[in-house]
């Protein structure tokens, strides 16, 4: 196996380059547009995101942690091509019944560029299956710095959110296309298995697939409504302006979630295989992603408190400043957020799917209960106080879950 420390400084170092310029994409919005543009960027988000999670399965984690090889990758690939038409519909719809005209526009985009990326994890997760984190953040690396700079130059020239996610999109499917599928058929072919991957026709196999991930794709819904709902609700009640605000606070936990990112996907295939073979490290390894995660996030608290304000000021504006008690709030939110990440890394690693339903609905219902008791009030302090209990019941449902299948008698490797 490759060195895990190897694997998460590589793993670390595409995420940080995505998640940095999607975070300084939506600071250039800030600088350039008013508080309303970031509002109806993120409302986008808020739709299109949901809709692609759930019909993307979370196939990249069940690929990756699929050490019995269950599933061909051709299985893989004709599943993800089918979720991909059905997510671009329902986003489609969504926007177009919903919303107008120019907020329809840019969640159908969005919808579009999120089903590219979907697409792309088929490969990605062939790179991340084989330990080869240097190839999948090297194309994450090129995929963050050039999206960046097409959306930049089009927004910085035009002001028209269209024409820049419509850009971002056509630059994904060109890096697919020119570097993540040859590297995928060269992993592939160093392995032994050979270098072709095209979808399969095997229809009994796909729709098993389809059925045994479909939990994970109402999970996977499910949580990217955490953050989708409040955004609805501060819509409703105080306007895309707020949205703006909130959206554009809450980009700063980008810093934690690129480490939370890369620490799960590195460790994500050895849980797996510890899972099968010895339990005892499979504790150890998760108890010390739950250490480092504690540590990262009382981290962004403190800092928060002591320099939020003036960070706030420098990276969007003074306007900015004044909500720092709603940035503080939305960093003890993220906290929580990255103890409820790792639990649900060691229970998909652990394949334990099922348990992720109901404890993703109960996460739901509280987020949607305290929203609407709150926003209307509270606005977007409400909001932040919303996902506090959304993640606070998550982490310890999903903390419960595991420790019951802990009770299991160990495997010890002979």
């Amino acid at each position: 196996m490759r060195s895990l420390k190897i694997n998460f400084i590589w793993s670390f170092a595409g995420n940080a380059f995505s998640a940095l310029s999607m975070w300084l994409l939506l600071v250039l919005i800030t600088k350039l547009d008013s508080p309303r543009t970031v509002g109806v960027f993120g409302m986008g988000q808020a739709i299109a995101l949901p809709v692609n999670m759930f019909f993307g399965l979370k196939l990249l984690f069940v690929q990756v942690t699929d050490a019995g090889d269950k599933y061909t990758l051709g299985q893989y690939l004709s599943v993800k091509l089918i979720s991909m038409v059905g997510s671009m519909i329902v986003t489609t719809l969504i926007g177009l019944i919903l919303y107008d005209r120019e907020t329809a526009l840019v969640t159908i985009l969005l919808g579009f560029g999120y089903s590219v990326v979907s697409l792309k994890e088929i490969y990605i997760a062939i790179m991340q299956k084989n330990e080869r984190m240097d190839y999948a953040s090297i194309s994450k690396i090129i995929e963050g710095i050039t999206t960046l700079i097409s959306f930049g130059l089009i927004f910085y020239l035009f002001k028209n959110l269209i024409y820049s996610i419509t850009s971002m999109a056509f630059i994904r499917i060109a890096i697919m296309l020119i570097y993540d599928i040859p590297v995928a058929k060269k992993v592939l072919e160093i392995d032994g298995i050979g270098n072709i991957i095209k979808p399969s026709c095997d229809s009994k196999n796909i729709f098993k697939l389809v059925f045994e991930t479909l939990p994970l794709g109402f999970v996977a819904l499910l949580g990217s409504l955490f953050t989708s709902m409040p955004r609805l609700f501060l819509d409703g009640y105080r306007g895309k302006n707020h949205v703006g605000y909130f959206v554009a606070m809450s980009s700063l936990l980008v810093a934690s979630s690129m480490i939370v990112n890369a620490m799960s996907q590195t460790v994500s295939p050895r849980l797996a295989v510890y899972y099968q073979k010895n339990k005892k490290q499979f504790r150890i390894l998760l108890t010390k992603l739950l250490i480092l995660g504690l540590l990262i996030g009382t981290s962004s608290v403190v800092a928060g408190v002591l320099v939020g304000e003036y960070f706030l000021t420098l990276v969007f504006s003074k306007e900015y400043s004044s909500y720092n008690n709603v940035l503080v709030l939305l960093l003890v939110a993220g906290s929580m957020q990255i103890l409820f990440t790792f639990m649900i890394v060691g229970l998909t690693a652990a394949r334990i799917f099922t348990i992720q339903l109901p404890l993703f609905m109960l996460c739901v219902s509280v987020v949607v209960i305290v929203s609407f008791i709150l926003v209307p009030r509270y606005g977007m302090h409400g909001a932040a106080i919303s996902l506090i209990s959304c993640y606070s019941i998550g982490f310890f449902g999903s903390t419960m879950a595991l420790i019951s299948k802990w009770s299991d008698p160990v495997k010890v490797d002979t």
